[in-house]
């Protein structure tokens, strides 16, 4: 019997890190992780003074929040994990990844209903949405790491695209709590963007309603659309408020999530602007392809030519 109950739980053990009848090794927790991709919730610090730890957020906004993906390969975090070997001026360095898939921003389900969205009068959000959530756990979990000795100066909060718009926020809501971001390929809103809905200058193609699902309250008008366009809105104006954001941004002109709608970047005099290269450079750069996930603009941060870039990081935050 004994025998029996621990094969049940060391099944359960490894289907909590693994795809299930999929060879990659999969990671859907929070915590630390090695270069071996080993995964360890918590660690204790040998020299906490002497530690940096970089938090990397994933990528996926409210109509990607489905528990059953793998939220973290070694794919994904390949060159995360190269980026701790290199020297930022610390003994110490941790990748600790956190995983908000199962995060809903409060008017994205309905449950009771069973509908993508719950009815809401234009232009207005109910409650909070799923970024905001990011920024309240990434304070637990920075006021869970200063009582472990960890100086807010020795923590570089980091992410991909709708992670990396939440670590720009947080760092510009935040300055004295982290050293910094780093932002890959930062896109906000999902599928906004894309559609060319939320852009900086204010054109407004709304999606119709029946794309999102969503219930209409005001006659001809998109809520769901118009709620995300006022937010995106406001997160670009509090981020454009700190004048001495401290930041590093992987971008590519050829990401259709993103593409040149994060130029407004570029006027933060602070921020680090890193143009990766494209499709007029076919894709290379020193001989190193940025080719990875489609689409590829959005994903160079996981292709093999992401260390090419790794010396203007690392000379930003040293």
């Amino acid at each position: 019997m004994k025998k029996l109950l621990l094969i049940v739980v060391l099944g359960l053990l490894m289907s909590g890190n693994s795809f299930a009848n999929d060879n990659r090794k999969c990671i859907n927790e929070t915590g630390f992780v090695d270069d071996k991709f080993n995964f360890s919730k918590t660690i204790k610090f040998e020299d906490p003074e002497n530690t940096l730890i970089f938090m990397y957020h994933h990528g996926g906004a409210a109509d990607e929040a489905r528990t059953s993906d793998c939220v973290f390969s070694e794919e994904y975090l390949k060159n995360a994990i190269k980026l701790t070997k290199e020297d930022f001026g610390t003994k110490y360095s941790f990748l600790y990844v956190v995983n908000t898939k199962p995060f809903y921003g409060d008017a994205y389900k309905d449950r009771k209903n069973k509908t993508k969205w719950k009815a809401f009068p234009v232009g207005e959000y109910p409650g909070k949405t799923k970024i905001e959530k990011k920024i309240d756990l990434i304070n637990e979990i920075n006021e869970n790491f200063y009582s472990q000795g960890i100086k807010p100066k020795n923590i570089i909060t980091t992410g991909h695209s709708n992670g990396g718009y939440a670590s720009l926020l947080y760092t510009a809501r935040h300055p004295d709590k982290v050293r910094g971001a780093i932002a890959y390929h930062p896109a906000c809103c999902g599928k906004l963007t894309k559609f060319d809905i939320a852009t900086e200058k204010g054109r407004k193609k709304w999606l119709k309603a029946e794309n999102w699902k969503c219930p209409i309250k005001e006659k001809g008008k998109y809520p769901c659309a118009e709620a995300f366009w006022t937010f995106r809105s406001k997160i670009i104006d509090e981020i454009k408020s700190n004048k001495n954001l401290k930041a590093v941004v992987i971008h590519n002109n050829d990401d259709p999530y993103d593409g040149d709608y994060s130029e407004w970047l570029k006027d933060i005099k602070t921020v680090k602007f890193i143009e990766t290269t494209g499709k007029k450079d076919k894709w290379k750069i020193n001989g190193k392809s940025c080719k990875s996930w489609k689409p590829f603009g959005h994903n160079v941060h996981t292709s093999p030519c992401m260390s090419e870039y790794f010396p203007e990081i690392i000379a930003y935050f040293k």
